[in-house]
């Protein structure tokens, strides 16, 4: 045999180690990687057995109560402090509202003042009619507060309605032959606090203050607060002029 035949079977020989123990690592390695994810994925304990504890809920657990649905409230009327009757009102200052202490009562018809013009200056401007309200809403509840929207059932039309505290919005329904306006809101998600005896500042009491005006300068007009029995068309329910909605 020659020397150049004897050198390329020695070479083929040593391809055929070469594959032959690039095989055995491969294989090698393969086994190693096996053998450990079984290692480590076994678990050397014996697990125990525990009862289960289901969940339970209590409806009758007082704190899943989120909020109070015992408010109750009356309205009533105010009078602006001017200089010609600011001696029957002591202790306000001219432009105050002082309310009545007397709650409006059931079936009372509140006459809204027509407007009225004023000249100054060559200008002439309409000053419209106007009447106070404070509306009380009292919670009772001795543990939750509340929040609460007040509405009135059929806002007349060519009225505006505005609310100075505890908000300031303003709102007019349209014209004296436009459509009463039905569930018009005074006021929207207000927060009524726990009724607690220990408050100064009144325990659980929101005091809403709004005011109604007319623009006519021709008429009055007129517009209810409270409960109407009387006056209503036989069979009629009564109708709550105004009401809550808990939110």
């Amino acid at each position: 045999m020659s020397t150049a035949k004897s050198y390329k079977s020695k070479n083929k020989n040593r391809q055929r180690l070469n594959r032959r123990g690039i095989v055995l690592i491969a294989l090698l390695a393969v086994m190693i990687l096996i053998v450990n994810l079984i290692v480590f994925s076994y678990s050397w304990f014996t697990p125990l057995t525990t009862t289960g504890v289901g969940l339970a809920l209590d409806m009758t657990d007082r704190n899943l109560s989120i909020r109070s649905e015992k408010c109750t409230f009356s309205t009533y009327q105010g009078t602006l402090v001017t200089e010609n009757n600011k001696n029957q009102h002591t202790g306000y200052y001219i432009d105050q509202i002082h309310y009545s202490d007397t709650p409006i009562a059931e079936n009372a018809e509140i006459t809204i003042p027509k407007a009225t013009t004023v000249t100054e200056n060559g200008k002439t401007t309409t000053v419209p009619g106007r009447v106070y309200f404070r509306t009380n809403i009292q919670n009772t509840d001795t543990e939750h507060p509340s929040v609460i929207s007040l509405y009135h059932h059929s806002f007349p039309a060519g009225l505006g309605i505005g609310v100075t505290y505890p908000s300031n919005t303003y709102f007019i329904n349209g014209d004296e032959g436009d459509s009463d306006y039905d569930d018009c809101f005074i006021l929207r998600n207000a927060y009524v606090k726990v009724k607690d005896d220990a408050d100064v500042d009144g325990p659980g009491l929101l005091q809403v203050e709004w005011f109604v005006e007319n623009f006519s300068t021709a008429r009055t007009r007129s517009i209810r607060v409270t409960r109407q029995t009387t006056g209503l068309p036989s069979g009629s329910a009564p109708i709550e002029w105004m009401y809550l909605m808990y939110n």
